[in-house]
């Protein structure tokens, strides 16, 4: 009788790679955003537990010796966002391979990750005092500027509006989903 091969952190994330590619997120997206993530899980816990150690021996060290890689160069919330992509291939195996194990990629703990108040600050008026002669002889951008300045929107969020976007009798902007762009947070 033969045993099926068991299931792998290579094979997980090759799944989900199909797996969010038939969901509409662009092929070559999703490939380089995994193809790094194998590399920094192959110089985190190493090519052989990789490809061919069980995902159900996988463990919690390898889990935090791949989150302290990411750690040597990144920033704590993108080490976030990359451990979260392992953390749902997992879990989207385990899910569709019934599998019983735990996923050790759940609950991390990284310090600094998350939102703080020091994250996005307004601009302060010293702060546009300083930037507004640099925008006030180009009408294109002083327009951009004065609206970043009143919206407190993204910066890709202002370039990226619509003509359906902009309201001129109400004299107001919609910042959604459109055709040149997506939102980075609700």
């Amino acid at each position: 009788q033969l045993v099926a091969e068991p299931m792998t952190l290579t094979k997980a994330l090759e799944e989900y790679t199909r797996y969010k590619s038939d969901e509409g997120v662009s092929d070559k997206d999703v490939a380089k955003r995994i193809a790094k993530l194998r590399k920094d899980l192959s110089d985190a816990i190493g090519e052989h537990k990789l490809k061919h150690v069980p995902l159900a021996d996988i463990t919690r060290a390898d889990a935090n010796a791949f989150r302290d890689h990411l750690l040597e160069r990144m920033q704590p919330n993108s080490v976030l966002r990359n451990v979260a992509v392992v953390k749902a291939a997992v879990n989207y195996v385990i899910k569709e391979h019934s599998l019983t194990i735990p996923n050790v990629f759940n609950g991390l703990k990284i310090k600094g990750a998350g939102a703080s108040v020091e994250d996005r600050h307004p601009l302060t008026d010293e702060h546009i005092a300083i930037a507004t002669p640099c925008y006030q002889d180009d009408p294109l951008a002083w327009a951009l500027f004065v609206t970043l300045i009143d919206t407190g929107a993204r910066l890709s969020e202002i370039v990226g509006l619509e003509v359906q976007d902009v309201d001129l009798q109400e004299r107001s902007i919609t910042i959604r989903p459109n055709s040149i762009r997506g939102l980075k947070t609700k």
